[in-house]
């Protein structure tokens, strides 16, 4: 995903926080320390939380057929630029956790669940027992749900 960095708040510059969302890059800009979702091109935290990034065209391609196409086409030289060393999080704006950490119900932050909302009550389905046994019954919201 491509977007411009020229947004009403002024032209940013980006970085990468080391956090992920829905498994993609969390950016910061330098300018306000605001935390970016690749995934939605969206601000998530910070000042301009809410605020979105135009999305641009772009495509996968090859070097030599992206060469052939731009002889005179500069790409980002990354020799001379500090690394860091950063760990992979998934990103919440309530609370972050390493991905993979197990919860009390056993399943990891990368498992799918089946959420069913009845009234005020809300309950999550692993997508495995519900694929392993086809059928759960529970009673939730008062009443009986299949």
């Amino acid at each position: 995903m491509v977007y411009a960095r020229d947004t009403e708040a002024g032209v940013l510059t980006f970085g990468v926080s080391g956090f992920l969302l829905r498994d993609a890059l969390v950016m910061f800009d330098h300018q306000t320390d605001s935390l970016w979702s690749q995934f939605l091109g969206e601000a998530i935290d910070g000042p301009l939380q809410g605020r979105t990034l135009e999305l641009l065209p772009s495509r996968i391609t090859s070097w030599s057929h992206w060469r052939g196409e731009y002889p005179q086409g500069t790409a980002m030289d990354k020799a001379g630029m500090g690394r860091f060393p950063a760990q992979s999080f998934v990103f919440d704006a309530e609370a972050a956790q390493f991905v993979g950490e197990q919860t009390e119900e056993g399943l990891s932050s990368h498992d799918l669940v089946l959420g069913v909302n009845v009234g005020s009550e809300q309950v999550a389905f692993p997508m495995k027992e519900v694929s392993e046994q086809r059928v759960l019954n529970v009673e939730i919201g008062g009443g009986a749900g299949r």
